[in-house]
């Protein structure tokens, strides 16, 4: 299926341009972004990586030697997950367990940033998208893989779904639909705006002129709401559950708080508890 989004300004992100796809496959449960792989099959118009191999586009992977000029590579999704292509090794060790790898994410990237200043592609890209659940259907068709085992679902699909895990079904949870319907009326409304304004200046309307002079100084403020309370007294109130197991505060001095979700009221609530060791490393940039 080739889909052409229309309306799309250089300043929007790349999670703008799932949110986008979310709204144009009729807010399809399978398609909340979570669920959805996009990638680049080439670093720039009309050329393909060897073998049709990928590289992911709002997200990269944290490996030695892996940077946006050397994009991480994976297998073309379809070859990886039915078997034509060897499971990964780099995200799964021999016991099924996934290894120790974190993310980058770019998802806040513009698209102009991404295709034309950072060089995550140079020039603006024909983007893949691969929904998880073809991927997973794909994957189950195999013998013995329905359900999939946890060590074929960490070499197959969790390079591509960092998000997901062996348990993720084909359409998104409740959660995860909900939050892409708010995504995607925020998406909407700043869509119907820019339009609006695209409109008005490519139509040649009178704009109001402004002209100052004798000025010696001038300070433009945005006006404070009284409400807004800061990110400590957030961080205190907000609680850790299930689909938040770790919230972390940095300040700009001293050492960071963490809160951590215990699901029987002891251990930890986390896939891999070594990241907690990553997290804990963690340093303020400021």
């Amino acid at each position: 299926m080739n889909l052409r989004l229309i309306n799309m300004f250089p300043f929007m992100t790349l999670r703008d341009i799932k949110v986008a796809l979310f709204l144009e496959l009729k807010r399809n449960p399978i398609a909340v972004p979570e669920n959805v792989y996009l990638c680049l099959h080439g670093s720039e118009p009309g050329k393909r990586y060897v073998g049709g191999q990928t590289a992911p586009l709002d997200f990269s992977w944290n490996f030695p030697n892996v940077s946006i000029a050397q994009p991480l590579r994976i297998a073309d999704p379809f070859k990886l997950v039915s078997g034509a292509a060897n499971a990964d090794a780099r995200f799964v060790d021999s016991g099924g367990q996934r290894r120790l790898v974190s993310t980058i994410d770019r998802e806040r990237m513009t698209i102009e940033d991404a295709c034309f200043r950072k060089g995550v592609s140079n020039g603006i890209p024909v983007i893949h998208a691969y929904l998880y659940s073809d991927l997973l259907d794909l994957l189950r068709a195999k013998p013995g893989n329905n359900p999939p085992s946890e060590k074929e679902w960490n070499g197959r699909l969790y390079p591509m779904f960092p998000h997901l895990s062996v348990s993720s079904g084909p359409e998104g949870d409740a959660a995860a639909v909900a939050e892409a319907a708010r995504l995607a009326l925020i998406f909407t409304r700043r869509q119907q705006f820019l339009v609006r304004i695209e409109s008005i200046l490519e139509g040649g309307q009178p704009l109001v002129s402004l002209s100052m002079a004798g000025i010696k100084h001038m300070q433009l403020t945005w006006e404070m709401k009284q409400k807004i309370r800061g990110i400590e007294t957030q961080f205190y109130e907000a609680e850790v559950t299930e689909r938040r197991p770790f919230i972390r505060l940095i300040p700009t001095e001293g050492a960071g708080i963490s809160k951590v979700f215990l699901a029987d009221g002891k251990s930890p609530d986390i896939q891999d508890p070594k990241l907690l060791v990553q997290w804990a490393q963690d340093r303020s940039h400021t």
